[in-house]
């Protein structure tokens, strides 16, 4: 994987994301076996921007 600094922060992000929703409607299960394969593969940032209350809590 390779990553970037994001802005000034300092923070070292995946130059590949997992955007969340699409999430919408998968179980918990589903959710945390989807952001486990993402952190293991090298992703660490994730778009969490959810209208939708039950897909922010299974994330």
């Amino acid at each position: 994987m390779e990553y970037r600094t994001l802005g000034k922060t300092g923070l070292s992000i995946s130059e590949v994301s997992l955007g969340g929703e699409w999430l919408e409607g998968k179980t918990e299960e589903e959710v945390k076996a989807i952001i486990g394969t993402a952190l293991d593969i090298g992703i660490n940032y994730i778009d969490i921007f959810m209208p939708e209350p039950a897909v922010r809590t299974n994330i």
